[in-house]
């Protein structure tokens, strides 16, 4: 019996048992980590990463109890005022998303960005007003080293050789 009329049973019988056992293992179905969780609005799958940024905030700043009480009023009370628009624009997103957006809804979309970005704006003003000189201070600091880290960014982006 030549090689090749052997070779071809015999690889067969060693991979036969394998590939039966890998068959008969349960099929689980994949679990989704709650940031890809995409069924839920950005609000309901962020909400903890949201209570850790307040957290950050009262540690980084020494926010007193009465400081951390009226942060967590104002966040929630101007996250209740967008609700309706968040959830209308993760919709709209959701239109994108299956190639579905008309014009009226891509206008729609820019007036909601800019409705919940004057919001975000709003809760920051307001949030200065508790904040101590101090506070304000550090926070100001904050978003200049931010800034200074998004130029950088930017400018290594523009000068990466992928861009040329």
């Amino acid at each position: 019996m030549s090689l090749q009329k052997c070779l071809l049973p015999l690889v067969t019988l060693i991979l036969l048992p394998g590939a039966i056992v890998i068959g008969q293992q349960p099929q689980t179905p994949p679990t989704e980590s709650p940031r890809t969780d995409l069924s839920k609005p950005r609000g309901a799958r962020g909400s903890h990463m949201h209570r850790a940024g307040l957290r950050r905030w009262g540690r980084d700043l020494n926010l007193t109890e009465e400081q951390q009480q009226q942060l967590r009023s104002i966040v929630q009370r101007r996250s209740d005022a967008t609700k309706a628009q968040r959830e209308e624009l993760f919709a709209l997103r959701e239109k994108r998303r299956a190639s579905t957006l008309t014009a009226e809804d891509e206008a729609r979309l820019q007036t909601l960005r800019l409705e919940i970005r004057d919001s975000m704006k709003g809760i920051h003003e307001e949030i200065g007003t508790i904040l101590t000189a101090e506070q304000r201070a550090k926070i100001e600091a904050r978003e200049q080293e931010r800034k200074g880290r998004r130029e950088l960014r930017l400018r290594d982006r523009q000068e990466s050789p992928h861009n040329q």
